[in-house]
């Protein structure tokens, strides 16, 4: 059975989390299927200059399933013009990333904007 129909079936017979959970975060990811070296050359160069563990650097969506899964374009394919959905998940460079964030825009939450006429 194709990747998309089994899909489909266990989208109406798994719960949503062991879907997710096969689908998103579990196997080679589709983009790189024929080049698998290449992940772990981007996941190396993103943990390099990130800073975080290569194992925080995780492929989501189309690259990932080989289709995409948003619903307003499901099931289209991954294809060359695709872009590929990178997700880093670690608490030191979330808690850096948002102090950045809270100081460039610390004028702006004292600051009152003008009254709407």
């Amino acid at each position: 059975m194709a990747k998309l129909d089994q899909f489909k079936k266990d989208l109406l017979s798994l719960p949503a989390e062991d879907v997710v959970k096969s689908y998103l975060f579990k196997g080679e990811p589709y983009v790189f299927r024929d080049q698998p070296a290449s992940l772990n050359l981007m996941r190396r160069h993103l943990s390099l200059h990130l800073k975080v563990a290569e194992n925080c650097i995780v492929i989501v969506g189309s690259a990932q399933t080989g289709f995409s899964l948003a619903p307003d374009s499901f099931p289209r394919a991954f294809h060359p013009g695709s872009d590929i959905d990178v997700v880093v998940v670690d608490a030191t460079l979330f808690d850096r990333l948002w102090k950045d964030i809270l100081r460039w825009h610390y004028p702006l939450r004292t600051m009152r904007l003008p009254e709407s006429d």
